[in-house]
């Protein structure tokens, strides 16, 4: 028989405070994110929210027409990095469907026009000038209008290289500006 003790029971060992603080902070993200879901579907299903997916549905199916309309191909081959033919009126439709007083913004001459834009990859603007994309575009697509917008701007900037109101032989008509 032998005269030691039973050792004394464990006792279980408690959580660290860390450890609760941060299934506390779990669980709030967690019901924060199922709120966050649950108000997105609800805005999306509502009738605004249908108006923004359409509207930006829209935009991109613009935005991938302009960049494959005619004559953007042979701006990418003299220097454009990314090239778009823009028909601002169906811009301005676009964006007016939540703001309708945006066509006063837009200057006169292009509010029902084409807007020629050029993105230059480098940063020493190197490439077209906004009279050699005028020319360019105009020879590339047959059906270009007689006077259209042009903006020539380097892809990290902020400022355009050149803009304007161009003719089909690239003659600066004046700037985009006048109203």
């Amino acid at each position: 028989m032998s005269n030691e003790a039973p050792p004394p029971p464990q006792t279980p060992k408690g959580r660290s405070g860390c450890l609760i603080a941060l299934y506390i902070v779990l669980g709030i993200g967690t019901l924060l994110v199922i709120t966050a879901g649950i108000g997105t579907w609800l805005f999306l299903r509502s009738e605004r929210g249908q108006k923004l997916i359409e509207v930006a549905t829209n935009g991109i199916d613009l935005a991938r027409k302009a960049s494959q309309a005619p004559g953007t191909d042979a701006l990418r081959k003299a220097g454009c990095s990314q090239a778009m033919v823009i028909p601002t009126s169906q811009v301005l439709k676009l964006v007016g469907e939540f703001g309708p007083d945006v066509s006063r913004e837009m200057p006169e001459s292009l509010r029902d026009g084409t807007l020629v834009m050029c993105q230059l990859a480098t940063k020493d603007d190197a490439g077209p000038d906004c009279a050699a994309v005028a020319r360019i575009y105009a020879a590339a697509a047959p059906q270009s209008p007689e006077r259209f917008g042009v903006i020539v701007q380097n892809q990290r900037g902020r400022q355009a290289k050149c803009q304007g109101s161009y003719a089909r032989d690239g003659s600066f008509l004046g700037s985009l500006d006048q109203r």
